[in-house]
């Protein structure tokens, strides 16, 4: 930061007062400086260079950045707390079988003729999908009763946190219960063995032996039928086995429609450099493809993730791989980069719950 020179800076006019240019030009030269420590502080950039002023390019980017990041990590912390709830409330639900066995009416579930065992009144209320690639014995089926326990508490998670879309409980023979209800029937594959979906086994022993909640980060083809997607889940642990994993899912489309300015060139990185959601300015700068909604031309039979064309490592263009790889490869918070006769800014901040970061870009004024 540059201070005024000259005697004039420290010397009182006639009145006792410091005179009126110099005074102007000390409140000009303090808010100058306290945006250079502003964009130094959310960048994570020295001090020493809080002192220099930053580029007009960087004051508009950290502004933006700054709401983004406070957004994101206000939803991830609540999603996150309401995964632990209900996974609290899926082992209650082990405990208290007995109890909740006496009030279950057996006849709303059926098997259908592909053999999934499901439950067929439609009243409002989860929906229950048992894919029969587990024999579906009487202990299942007494299983997929007593875990009719935790349907309050599906209602709540999901009803409590806009960006939440659905939340679920798939248990360890592919027995799936999730709201809000749809027709799983048309949706699912029948005999799906869910432990191999990765909203599965990111929670078992092997990927997460802490037992802690985690999250699916890499957007995926969501089997429900909701496209792109990335979810919050949790193990649920009884007398020290895993009987299955709770989700709460967020779609990229309400990410974008939470966080991301639909005319402004913000985006969301996530892991290996691959764009889980950005504003259509952000595209254009870069040279990337607009994203799009997953089309379902047959059901989801495995994990579905992002191509290569969404990601800026492997980006057409030269400089823009190159600015990826300062940020993502060498922790770099600001890089540059040229698209033909445009060249830009992108200011970088990470956001460690998702191992992603968040990038805003600007356009330099020639």
């Amino acid at each position: 930061m540059r201070w005024p020179t000259g005697t004039a800076s420290f010397q009182a006019d006639g009145g006792g007062r410091t005179p009126a240019p110099v005074r102007r030009q000390w409140r000009q030269t303090v808010r100058s400086g306290a945006m250079s420590l502003l964009a130094a502080l959310l960048l994570g950039a020295p001090l020493l260079s809080a002192c220099r002023r930053a580029p007009s390019t960087d004051t508009k980017g950290v502004a933006r950045l700054a709401r983004i990041t406070t957004l994101i990590e206000a939803d991830i912390s609540s999603v996150e707390q309401l995964t632990s709830e209900l996974a609290e409330a899926t082992v209650e639900s082990y405990a208290k079988a007995a109890t909740t066995l006496k009030a279950v009416r057996p006849e709303h579930y059926a098997f259908a003729p592909n053999g999934v065992y499901y439950r067929k009144v439609q009243d409002g209320a989860p929906t229950v999908f048992v894919s029969g690639y587990m024999p579906i014995d009487a202990e299942l089926k007494r299983v997929t009763w007593f875990t009719e326990a935790i349907n309050p508490a599906l209602v709540k998670v999901t009803r409590a946190n806009l960006a939440v879309v659905q939340s679920y409980y798939n248990e360890r023979r592919s027995l799936n219960r999730i709201y809000p209800p749809f027709d799983t029937l048309a949706q699912y594959e029948p005999k799906m063995n869910i432990p191999e979906f990765n909203f599965y086994y990111l929670a078992d022993a092997k990927h997460n032996p802490a037992r802690k909640v985690v999250w699916v980060n890499a957007p995926y083809v969501d089997p429900a039928g909701r496209g792109w997607m990335v979810s919050c889940i949790a193990p649920v642990y009884v007398k020290d086995r895993l009987e299955g994993v709770v989700g709460l899912d967020v779609t990229v489309q309400r990410l974008t429609e939470r966080h991301i300015p639909p005319d402004g060139a913000s985006l969301l990185v996530g892991p290996g450099g691959v764009i889980v959601s950005a504003g259509e300015k952000a595209l254009r700068l870069l040279n990337m493809p607009l994203l799009s909604e997953h089309r379902y031309a047959e059901s989801v039979k495995s994990d579905q993730y992002q191509s290569d064309d969404f990601n800026l490592l492997k980006a057409r263009t030269a400089s823009v791989r190159s600015a990826a790889e300062e940020i993502l490869k060498k922790g770099s918070r600001r890089a540059s980069f040229v698209v033909g006769d445009t060249q830009a800014v992108i200011l970088a901040q990470p956001l460690p719950a998702l191992g992603w970061s968040a990038w805003s870009i600007t356009a330099e004024q020639p």
